[in-house]
């Protein structure tokens, strides 16, 4: 959050900065209710994460390390033997690439006669979003996703600048590593869910422009590095002193632990949240 957050304050979303002081707003700073909004959402975030940490999720991350790149190396977790790796694996990966190739067509069926021409419509629609979405090769990330975590997501928002600007439904894979929900979830369908938070770091110019009015408030450098593993360890190329900025200005050497001066970083930490409502739904 600590460069950009978009909350359900209203459809839009309302974009605010974290900063340990507010002061005049616009290009010259947060305003005092960009600090205590941002102060809300990182709270629910912090509380979110440690509430993921918890719980079987750790096991999840583990996976997805043997699965990417160290399937077949000696490096596997105590609960994964080579036997069961080289069973495993391609038996998941042949399932995922044989549902990509026999999904059928979606089909919307009329319960009431009178309304047939309705689901005639409504199936060629469906099949229009899907086609436009590229939604076989989508369903690959998220079928491998829930084999290998447990757990899989999916946003569907509507992009006005798809379809000749005329906008259509878009469909994102979202990575299950930067899902966090609030605390105390425990129900499949959500419904115990008080606030549901997407966090990840993003280049700051797809953050820019998205809300080019607040561009002189939105520093380079990501507020949790943990949200980019690959920048963490390492040093030089490999290292991540570059993207993770602190609220002095400043960014941390990941491997001496000393203070640098702000690099060229083009990351940017994006949280956005969305609370239940009164009526039980999530905005």
């Amino acid at each position: 959050m600590g460069n950009a957050v978009k909350t359900g304050v209203d459809q839009e979303g309302t974009i605010a900065l974290l900063y340990p002081t507010p002061s005049g707003g616009g290009e010259t700073g947060p305003t005092a209710d960009d600090v205590k909004l941002s102060k809300w959402v990182w709270g629910n975030y912090t509380a979110a994460k440690r509430w993921k940490d918890q719980q079987e999720f750790k096991d999840a991350e583990e996976n997805w390390g043997y699965w990417n790149e160290q399937q077949w190396k000696y490096q596997r977790a105590a609960h994964l033997t080579m036997a069961v790796v080289n069973q495993v694996y391609p038996t998941i990966e042949t399932f995922i690439g044989h549902f990509s190739d026999n999904l059928p067509e979606s089909v919307a069926r009329a319960r009431n006669p009178a309304q047939k021409r309705v689901g005639e419509m409504a199936t060629k629609l469906f099949n229009w979003a899907n086609a436009i979405n590229g939604v076989r090769s989508l369903n690959e990330l998220n079928l491998r996703s829930a084999c290998v975590t447990g757990f899989s997501c999916r946003a569907v928002d509507w992009d006005w600048s798809m379809d000749g600007k005329r906008g259509a439904p878009k469909f994102r894979f979202k990575d299950e590593r930067n899902i966090f929900l609030s605390p105390w979830t425990t129900n499949p369908d959500l419904s115990d869910c008080r606030y549901l938070i997407d966090a990840s770091n993003i280049p700051r110019d797809v953050v820019v422009k998205q809300w080019p009015d607040r561009a002189g408030d939105i520093k380079p450098g990501t507020w949790d590095g943990s949200l980019t593993p690959q920048f963490m360890t390492g040093s030089g190329s490999e290292g991540f002193a570059d993207y993770l900025t602190f609220p002095s200005g400043k960014t941390v050497d990941g491997t001496t632990g000393k203070n640098n001066q702000p690099g060229s970083g083009d990351l940017v930490t994006l949280i956005q949240q969305w609370y239940r409502n009164d009526d039980g739904t999530l905005r």
